[in-house]
């Protein structure tokens, strides 16, 4: 519901003191983020009425404050837990069953390329690969006592075979000892000596940490392949750079209220400098951690420091919140992020500057302080400057 009020202030030292006095509310109904905006109505202020004076002999002043209840959604509506990843990551798995016979390796230790990581019991594999060898000697004295034509044609063909075996047998004795694929450190060991392992059970994780990798949602419109953009790693500010742009992902569907083009955006962090670790706590601008709501473009102004920020009423004071704006909403309104309360009414307009800080009273509440108040002829929201030093 919307309202517009005529306000009464009066300096109170370093306070100011607004008496609001209560208009004819208008009827519209709050909508969550993302839904269209109705026609607004126009509101004829009332003539205020006169407040009693305060001791000092001040008059107070009076404007009129067109505002609206916030119609909040929780952060955890659109929560997404991100972290660091290697970019590069392999799993060590065995190709056949079998018993881990050794870990050569712990987790954290660096692993040069082709380094013995864990080694498996081989006693089956050795078996084959005599019994291979043995084989192939004797298909070689059969092929070399063999005569010419067909007879030797065959050893010749047996021979072939017995070869093959032994290749096959020795290829499956040297997987028995299992080696780092490329240059990294073992980020975990998941098996310990004498335990009995499947065919592709993981047996340790490789990683390779010189660069660290992210998914994030982006903003189609505003972010390309190859754009270097900024997020936040436990606290500090890191620079990414866009390796591709995939379809929004199931786990950022909630954001899809909020922007008119997200995607799924894989961002690639140089960690050359080893500053990144796997795990860590990766933030971004498009996930809201303070409520959201909705807010007309009227509402917004600078603040001091480049921000833009809205002012609401809360508690009966001015307050000017800082926000970050997400998606829009037709040409007309914004959804914000920021920290609001939930008993806050947005400030959308009034006819004079409210600081923060100020202090508001409805016109209601002079009027029951003092009811021999009476009301200004000319019906005019009246300005009065604050009392001289």
């Amino acid at each position: 519901m919307r309202h517009s009020r005529n306000v009464r202030a009066l300096s109170c030292g370093s306070m100011c003191l607004l008496v609001l006095t209560g208009l004819a509310p208008q009827s519209q109904a709050q909508r969550p983020p993302g839904t269209a905006n109705p026609t607004t109505g126009t509101t004829t202020p009332a003539a205020p009425a006169t407040a009693s004076l305060p001791a000092s002999g001040e008059e107070p002043k009076q404007v009129v404050i067109e505002r609206e209840p916030l119609l909040l959604k929780p952060a955890s509506t659109y929560h997404v837990p991100l972290r660091l990843e290697a970019a590069k990551t392999v799993d060590i798995s065995a190709r056949f069953d079998g018993v881990v016979n050794a870990v050569l390796i712990n987790a954290g230790d660096a692993a040069r390329p082709q380094a013995e990581v864990i080694r498996l019991d081989a006693k089956e594999q050795q078996l084959q690969l005599d019994r291979a060898k043995a084989a192939y000697q004797a298909a070689k004295i059969t092929h070399d006592s063999a005569e010419q034509g067909t007879a030797r044609d065959v050893a010749a063909a047996l021979l072939n075979v017995a070869q093959a075996d032994l290749d096959l047998a020795e290829y499956r004795f040297n997987q028995c000892n299992l080696r780092a694929p490329f240059d990294g450190t073992i980020q975990q060991v998941h098996v310990v000596e004498g335990e009995f392992i499947q065919v592709g059970q993981p047996l340790a994780t490789l990683v390779d940490a010189s660069s660290m990798t992210v998914q994030i949602p982006i903003d189609r419109q505003t972010t390309k392949v190859g754009d270097t953009i900024e997020i936040e790693v436990e606290g500090k500010v890191a620079t990414a750079k866009v390796d591709s742009i995939l379809p929004l992902t199931e786990s950022f569907e909630p954001l899809r209220e909020l922007f008119q083009s997200i995607a799924t955006g894989v961002a690639i962090l140089d960690n050359g400098a080893g500053q990144w670790l796997s795990g860590q706590t990766v933030y971004t601008s498009l996930i809201p951690r303070s409520p959201v709501t909705e807010v007309p473009n009227v509402s917004l102004v600078n603040g001091a420091d480049g921000t833009r920020r809205v002012r609401v009423i809360r508690d009966g004071f001015v307050r000017e919140i800082p926000v970050e704006l997400l998606g829009s909403v037709g040409e007309d309104r914004t959804i914000a992020t920021g920290a609001f309360g939930v008993n806050d009414e947005l400030i959308i307009r009034s006819s004079e500057e409210l600081k923060d800080g100020t202090q508001v009273v409805p016109r209601t509440e002079l009027v029951a302080d003092d009811p021999a108040a009476t009301t200004p002829a000319s019906g005019r929201p009246r300005v009065i400057p604050p009392a001289p030093n």
